[in-house]
């Protein structure tokens, strides 16, 4: 099923044994460092749960909850944005708290890691903390939304 989005992959059969190879293994060449915890920039088991949501092995679902999160997690980020230049540490918290949510549910889990330290940081007081971390947070969100992007076409 993800064999039209990754080049070089076979499709297999719901059945057969998989590899556990990472949807996207590569961070694109213009992008920095993703987070200190390196990972793959989308998980394959997240993707394949919800490719499996879909009737008929179809990727319908997939492709709108892709679409959802690409709307959701840009509001996200400019409310992070909003946080920063009003200083507002609980917009920080709770847009951080939410982006990190949906990031896992799309297989974005080190992205979703990401998020969490900052959502911690806010949570603990630490604004200079969670700020510390957002050029970091936007180059690895380019990073998401890229992969994702490239499943929708």
């Amino acid at each position: 099923m993800l064999s039209k989005w990754l080049p070089g992959r076979k499709s297999q059969d719901r059945n057969s044994p998989r590899d556990d190879k990472p949807v996207v293994e590569t961070e694109p060449e213009t992008a920095g460092p993703m987070v200190s915890e390196p990972g793959p920039i989308l998980d394959e088991d997240v993707v394949q749960k919800l490719i499996s949501l879909s009737p008929n092995g179809t990727d319908e679902i997939l492709l709108k909850i892709v679409a959802a999160y690409l709307t959701s997690s840009l509001d996200n980020m400019s409310d992070i944005d909003q946080a920063i230049t009003e200083a507002d540490i609980e917009r920080l918290r709770h847009a951080s708290h939410t982006l990190k949510s949906s990031s896992a549910a799309v297989g974005a889990l080190a992205f979703s890691r990401l998020c969490a330290e900052i959502e911690a940081a806010a949570r603990d007081g630490d604004f200079a903390g969670g700020v510390g971390k957002i050029p970091t947070l936007k180059t690895a969100y380019g990073q998401v939304r890229d992969a994702l992007k490239a499943m929708q076409s």
